[in-house]
């Protein structure tokens, strides 16, 4: 009763129409934007109301604002391309306000030191606003309202436009400049996502998306069953969308089809702040998980897209894990921290070195099961495959 009581994700606000989310002119045509030269690619999204031929008064400033972002974004990788990075066509998204704008320097400070100039961010309120556009690329900065959903609506526009996205939360560090990590990862998988060492559970603090038709209807669905049911934690609708490990209220015909997916790689270059296998080599992305989204169970009480509903037990017990996490990040977000190249770092800052060499633990023989009451068994079991591991049971 209390996850259906606490649990309201969004207050059905939306920056973009149904139409701008679901039905841009190129949403099909992902796969020919992308065999495009990028100059022409980051000209026609430069140019796009324009290329429209008037379609453009059907949409509202948000995507405008949004688009302008992704283009500048774009140029700029194209740009920097003859690094080691290589894939062209890939945007960041992250979003941040309230408590975390203090990590916005820190954010920006880290995106340089790497040469992380294909980030957009969205700024949820106006003081994160205003320090986004003192510390970072004004250009790249979007305003935006709060809602949980942004993280899902800002990607369906990214997709439409012809841009592969890779969402962060803002609760995470990054080691070094993911893309090669990324690109290795992708092969021809159109959707890869967070996973953690411990427990049978998808994440979703961070994830890619590929720009295709398949990627762009899944997604779609996503947010439209997210939408109409929220009460539901955004990370157990995707793993049920991907039919593995979480169930939702929805048949089975009700779903879209599943891209082709896996997961990144859990046990040393893309990690959740919990445990790991402990090789600083290779580490790259670093999830703080921080707030409750870990549980599941509910969200801080600073969050403005919904109703304060919790008891104060919950609620403090929330903050206190929120804080945790918090206080690891402002010892990672340091600016004599997050200035260090990657091959400085564990040297220059032995003290984040030794907080993520206590979550170093041995490989687990098996996985904790994932789910709101992992205990419980339920009444009915049935076996289905999943796309990377074993058969498991459901």
């Amino acid at each position: 009763m209390h996850h259906f009581t606490s649990l309201r994700r969004h207050g059905f606000r939306l920056d973009f129409t149904a139409k701008e989310l679901g039905g841009l002119p190129w949403r099909d045509l992902g796969a020919w934007l992308q065999s495009l030269p990028a100059a022409q690619h980051v000209s026609l999204l430069r140019n796009y109301e324009d290329s429209m031929r008037g379609a453009s008064q059907a949409f509202g400033d948000s995507l405008r604002a949004f688009r302008a972002a992704l283009a500048r974004a774009t140029a700029n990788e194209v740009e920097a391309s003859s690094d080691a990075a290589g894939n062209d066509r890939l945007v960041y998204v992250t979003m941040v306000y309230g408590r975390m704008n203090r990590f916005i320097s820190g954010w920006a400070l880290r995106a340089k030191t790497l040469g992380i100039v294909n980030l957009v961010l969205a700024t949820l309120d106006a003081e994160a606003y205003e320090l986004c556009q003192t510390h970072y690329v004004p250009e790249l900065c979007v305003r935006a309202s709060v809602s949980v959903l942004n993280k899902y609506t800002l990607l369906l526009v990214a997709l439409q436009l012809g841009l592969d996205v890779m969402w962060l939360d803002f609760d995470i560090f990054l080691v070094r400049h993911p893309t090669s990590a990324i690109t290795r990862a992708v092969q021809d998988y159109e959707l890869l996502m967070g996973y953690d060492l411990d427990s049978d559970c998808l994440c979703n603090g961070f994830f890619y998306i590929r720009a295709r038709p398949r990627t762009h209807r899944w997604l779609f669905e996503l947010v439209r069953w997210l939408y109409d049911h929220p009460y539901e934690h955004d990370q157990r609708a995707m793993g049920a969308f991907l039919n593995y490990t979480e169930k939702i209220s929805a048949d089975p015909e009700e779903l879209p089809a599943v891209p082709s997916w896996h997961v990144f790689d859990e046990e040393n270059i893309f990690i959740n702040y919990g445990s790991w296998l402990g090789d600083f080599n290779q580490l790259t992305i670093v999830h703080f998980v921080d707030g409750s989204a870990f549980s599941l169970y509910g969200r801080p009480s600073w969050d403005a897209s919904i109703p304060t509903a919790k008891t104060p037990a919950a609620a403090e017990g929330e903050q206190s894990s929120s804080a945790s996490a918090s206080s690891t990040m402002d010892s990672f977000y340091r600016p004599e921290v997050a200035s260090l190249p990657p091959s400085e770092l564990w040297i220059g800052a032995p003290q984040v070195s030794a907080l993520l060499q206590q979550r170093i633990v041995p490989k687990p023989e098996q996985k904790q099961k994932c789910g709101i009451l992992p205990m419980v068994a339920p009444t009915k079991q049935r076996w289905r495959r999943c796309p990377f591991r074993r058969r498991r049971w459901r």
